[in-house]
């Protein structure tokens, strides 16, 4: 969700959740929509084209320059993709469990709480269905779910 309030003059704030300042804000999980990432994604498309003078995320602290953020959250899911795909290059099919504990995080997977090690795990699920719905990897299905690079073409 997205609010537009007047500042001073004739600036605008900007009130989006998707920007937050210091973490990657995706909580929503395939199951719950299809293409959470693609969601997302798009959603920051469309609030980069506000002319923002502050925002004012739901969460964190207030900051300016909404555009530099939006291309600062587009370039580490970029990077965030690219990693998983070169983990994968190895061949060996891993669960999302098993990526994510793999992937760089701001501090080792292994000491995260419980709560964040879910919250990587669900960001990571994000990022393969993202991938695997572009054709870059394969859901190879199973309980739980495992993943291997290659396209659903290839195998």
């Amino acid at each position: 969700m997205r609010t537009i309030l007047p500042g001073p003059g004739d600036s605008v704030r900007c009130c989006a959740r998707r920007t937050i300042s210091i973490c990657i804000p995706i909580s929503v999980t395939a199951q719950q929509r299809p293409n959470p990432l693609a969601d997302y994604l798009g959603s920051l498309r469309r609030v980069a084209e506000v002319e923002a003078a502050e925002v004012l995320p739901g969460h964190e602290y207030r900051f300016e320059g909404l555009r530099n953020r939006v291309d600062e959250l587009t370039s580490h899911n970029t990077a965030r993709l690219a990693e998983i795909e070169s983990l994968l290059a190895d061949g060996v099919e891993r669960t999302c469990w098993q990526i994510a504990a793999r992937l760089s995080w701001s501090r080792p997977f292994d000491v995260l709480s419980g709560f964040n090690q879910r919250s990587a795990a669900a960001e990571t699920h994000a990022h393969l269905v993202w991938l695997a719905q572009t054709d870059r990897i394969r859901c190879l299905g199973g309980a739980p779910e495992r993943w291997s690079a290659g396209s659903a073409a290839s195998g």
